[in-house]
């Protein structure tokens, strides 16, 4: 047996030669020679890029239990390189390589005195250190610039969308599976905001909307804090830009008491529209319009809700005026978008292009009368209503059915854009509807209802999870729910159509006011003037 003998053993074998007597002897020996190593598998580091080493792995065997090393050959285009380890840096200047460059290494095993078959890995093409991600940014199909594009990789790197088309390019390392996040500071749902990307078919990215609830720094066109001198009002402007007809512009009024001066190029006679939208529900703008010599040609507060709209303004002359763009309330803090477009009305029903959602039938906007069961929107909501006489689609899951409500992220209106999903009615005076809201700990939220247009009044019943009358108020006041709990809790709402009596169609939502972790009475998200913008803290508010 093989198992007897090791490498360079002497084995002698002696014939003794005898019948009766002892006779000669005869004797051979021989040395166990050395075995060849037998070559295993070989691997090399695949997919890599540029900014990667490359390792090749082989592994042989050896009958005679040498201790076996491999002897590595490197080469780059089918060409041999002066390179003898078993790994490679591919950043390294020393090799010169390139993107698209082909590599492959071959290893021979040796025992100490002989060698064996040599192995040839399979050819890696090397990637790029980084790979350029491109696209654009757009809200609703709108292009919005001044949105940063952070990828999570490190070193972070990040990007600006354009003012003009909201595009953007960064870079990320190759194969790093980098996470875009888009750093807007409201809740909007990610399936308004649009990151489109041009090479998706080189990486798949995905991206979050990082939330902080309210800026937390300026937005990248500070500063743009106005004029210095009122006898001096254009020279002495501190302002940035927009231009008509290009992208949104995503911005903060930070710190607090902070305004916005922008600066735009209009020509005579030609009719514009200027607007904030995109608000978070206790945030509110005001909009202002001055000529160059500091005199307000325009002001507009509230629109479709937050938002501000000064609409149809015709330019006396060509020039450069100013927007201001401030809170409502003073020392507030607020982000919007901001945009600034030529007049388009082509149905001529006084809604500008952006917030009618079809501009070529005046019988479709936001403040339109809805006609029940036609297939078309009239009033710009998402949704087309029943004739609310008729049962809704929750009716067939009994009395005691809960519909959990859904979380508006953002306030964009009253109509235009809201998406909530379904449409309910009170189709007679003894219908009532029930609702499931889960309220997170230490939070605040209010519950509204919208009546799409409708002056009659529905009633509100607050429950706690176990059927604890909580509160009763109408579809004419806020209803706000306070958790202070340390848990999320849950709570019921009836909805009931004992008010008025006329069948009426309803959606219901609710809004998150943040949280009162130091329990000191404010809540994080709430309006300015009850906000606490130090939650950690119960002597700050």
């Amino acid at each position: 047996s093989s198992a007897l003998f090791a490498k360079e053993d002497l084995v002698r074998c002696t014939v003794q030669i005898s019948d009766t007597e002892i006779g000669q002897s005869l004797s051979e020996s021989i040395t166990i020679l050395n075995t060849l190593p037998v070559a295993g598998d070989i691997s090399i580091t695949d997919p890599v890029t540029l900014a990667d080493i490359i390792y090749c792995e082989a592994s042989s065997s050896d009958i005679d239990e040498d201790n076996l090393i491999h002897e590595y050959i490197w080469y780059v285009n089918g060409a041999a390189i002066t390179h003898t380890n078993s790994f490679l840096n591919a950043s390294s200047s020393f090799f010169n390589l390139n993107a698209d460059d082909e590599v492959y290494c071959t290893a021979t095993p040796f025992d100490g005195s002989e060698y064996g078959t040599t192995l040839t890995s399979p050819i890696t093409t090397l990637l790029p250190a980084e790979i350029s991600v491109n696209g654009s940014i757009s809200f609703h199909g709108y292009p919005v610039g001044g949105i940063d594009i952070v990828a999570d990789t490190y070193p972070i790197t990040t990007a600006h969308s354009s003012d003009a088309d909201g595009t953007y390019n960064l870079s990320v390392p190759t194969l790093s599976g980098a996470i875009l996040s888009l750093d807007i500071h409201n809740e909007t749902l990610p399936s308004s905001l649009v990151l489109d990307i041009d090479n998706g078919d080189i990486q798949i990215q995905d991206f979050d909307i990082l939330t902080s609830t309210f800026p937390l720094a300026p937005d990248q066109y500070e500063s743009d804090n106005g004029y210095v001198d009122p006898y001096n009002f254009a020279d002495s402007m501190q302002s940035s830009t927009i231009v008509v007809d290009e992208a949104l512009q995503y911005r903060t009024l930070y710190p607090p008491g902070d305004e916005d001066w922008i600066a735009v190029d209009l020509v005579e006679n030609t009719s514009y529209t200027f607007f904030t939208t995109l608000l978070y529900h206790s945030n509110d703008t005001t909009l202002f319009l001055y000529d160059a010599q500091g005199t307000q040609l325009a002001y507009n507060d509230n629109f479709l809700g937050n938002s501000s709209l000064i609409q149809d303004f015709i330019a006396p002359s060509t020039g450069t005026y100013f927007l201001k763009v401030d809170t409502y309330e003073t020392q507030d803090l607020a982000f919007y978008l901001l945009g600034a477009m030529q007049t388009i009305d082509d149905d001529g029903d006084t809604i500008p292009l952006y917030f009618d959602c079809d501009d070529q039938s005046s019988a479709i906007e936001p403040f339109a009368s809805e006609i029940y069961s036609d297939n078309i929107d009239q009033d710009c909501d998402g949704i087309d209503l029943i004739d609310p006489s008729n049962l809704d689609s929750v009716e067939a899951m009994g009395s005691g059915y809960a519909v959990s409500i859904s979380e508006m992220k953002s306030h964009i209106g009253e109509h235009i854009y809201r998406s909530v999903s379904g449409a309910y009615s009170l189709h007679s005076g003894q219908d009532i509807d029930l609702f499931s809201v889960e309220i997170p700990a230490k939070s605040k939220a209010l519950v509204q209802v919208d009546l799409h247009g409708s002056t009659h009044t529905i009633g509100l019943d607050l429950l706690s999870s176990s059927n604890t009358l909580l509160q009763s108020t109408t579809s004419q006041d806020d209803l706000y729910i306070e958790n202070n709990s340390s848990i999320a809790q849950l709570y019921y709402i009836y909805t009931r159509n004992d008010i008025d009596e006329i069948p009426v169609n309803y959606n219901i939502f609710w809004f998150d006011f943040g949280t009162d972790n130091d329990l000191d009475g404010y809540y994080s998200m709430d309006w300015n003037a009850i906000r606490d913008q130090n939650d950690a803290d119960p002597s700050v508010y």
